[in-house]
């Protein structure tokens, strides 16, 4: 939770003390501050795995996607999955 302490909140938690208005307040802006920081974490992180995966398929021939499709076919559909579990990326069509 950044900067802000913990011990006011665990009093109030136990029924010790009430927290302040301010006190909520700035919990309240450390968490926003945090959760922003890890939306643009997370965001950086997708925009690389993105471009890595597109450096990595724009190396594969389309003879090899396509060698790479016809053997995936041959597996049973069992094995293969429906790709429900990935979240559809694998298609079997």
């Amino acid at each position: 939770m950044g900067e802000f302490r913990m011990d006011p909140l665990f009093e109030m938690i136990s029924g010790k003390r009430t927290l302040s208005v301010v006190e909520l307040q700035e919990m309240h802006k450390s968490e926003a501050q945090a959760g922003r920081a890890k939306i643009s974490e997370v965001q950086s992180e997708v925009m690389r795995w993105v471009a890595e995966g597109e450096r990595r398929m724009g190396g594969v021939s389309s003879g090899a996607a396509r060698d790479f499709r016809s053997g995936f076919r041959k597996y049973p559909a069992s094995i293969r999955g429906t790709g429900e579990r990935d979240g559809g990326l694998l298609h079997s069509d």
